[in-house]
């Protein structure tokens, strides 16, 4: 995380450091924050098991809810079904990407579509991951613990 780093490196050039920041800073999170919009719940249950003690995994049903979240708490990462928002993922991903500290938070979109101008238009709205594979919830918890190990 580059400003997990950089806020490092500014604490320890710093004359007088608070040790507990340095720790917190050093350590991080040890559990991390998803949300997911889906109302599939063979994926939500699929993921808090996969990722139980790694990841808290916070459902929302719609766009709404999770627009309200998004402003009051620290998110890691961010899943959209598109199956539930359709065509509001994309636009949903670049809302979020714009307004939330982008370099930190991942995106991925769930879709059960794979043509090429839709990938392509999720990638250049700002998602880092298109997934199709959605039965595969083993696939898509190792892929979603490589964006939070980063």
């Amino acid at each position: 995380m580059k400003s997990k780093r950089k806020a490092l490196k500014n604490l320890t050039q710093e004359k007088v450091v608070n040790i507990g920041d340095y720790r917190n800073l050093r350590n991080g999170r040890s559990v991390r924050r998803l949300a997911l919009v889906s109302t599939d719940q063979v994926i939500i249950e699929g993921l808090k098991n996969e990722l139980q003690g790694h990841a808290e995994i916070y459902a929302f049903d719609s766009r709404f809810s999770l627009e309200q979240n998004l402003k009051n708490g620290e998110w890691d990462g961010v899943l959209l079904d598109e199956r539930n928002l359709h065509e509001d993922a994309i636009t949903l991903c670049e809302k979020i990407k714009k307004q939330i500290r982008s370099e930190e938070l991942f995106v991925v979109i769930l879709s059960n579509n794979s043509e090429k101008d839709a990938v392509r238009a999720g990638y250049e709205k700002g998602c880092d991951e298109w997934i199709t594979r959605l039965e595969d919830v083993t696939h898509l918890s190792r892929l979603v613990s490589h964006h939070m190990n980063g």
